[in-house]
């Protein structure tokens, strides 16, 4: 079902020694933030590993989780049908909405944890004009405004992809 007022929220994975309790109380005030805004944050982990960080970090039972990692295509569903994605570090979710026209914002690793941006996800948010939010108040500016992938940029990486996939075949055969 379509829900505007639906904020997912994707926290990659981390290892344990890089989690601290700034981390985390700031996630907490990223979701207080969420929910004051008027919007229902959801947890949507993109794989196995997201789920057991979330149960480790104690956030799995006090806010809804939709797993549906495992089937791609529903995925990409509920993220069309949601108002926004936030995404702490993790590429696929960038890509799901862009693809769908959902507005997704992406969190600086610099601003959560004080350390490199991960180069991948950060040059195809960069490439796609998806906001990186490096504080409480770009937060408080998407949560307010949210935006989309510029489509235009969208359409040319799909282009791009197509040629990929025409020249792997042409090896190929």
């Amino acid at each position: 079902t379509n829900d505007t007022y639906r904020a997912l929220i994707v926290i990659r994975e981390l290892p344990y020694e890089m989690v601290t309790d700034e981390y985390i109380n700031l996630i907490m005030l990223h979701i207080e933030t969420i929910k004051l805004t008027g919007l229902k944050p959801v947890f949507i982990p993109f794989c196995p590993e997201d789920v057991a960080f979330l149960k480790r970090l104690h956030l799995i039972d006090r806010f809804p989780v939709v797993e549906l990692w495992n089937n791609p295509r529903r995925m990409q569903q509920y993220i069309m049908n949601s108002g926004m994605v936030i995404s702490y570090g993790r590429l696929h979710p960038l890509i799901f909405s862009a693809n769908v026209d959902t507005p997704v914002a992406l969190v600086s690793f610099k601003y959560l944890l004080n350390i490199n941006e991960d180069i991948k996800t950060y040059k195809m948010a960069r490439g796609l004009d998806i906001p990186i939010i490096y504080s409480q108040q770009e937060l408080c500016n998407f949560l307010t405004s949210p935006i989309s992938a510029n489509q235009q940029k969208v359409a040319l990486a799909k282009n791009r992809l197509i040629e990929m996939q025409n020249r792997i075949i042409e090896m190929i055969n």
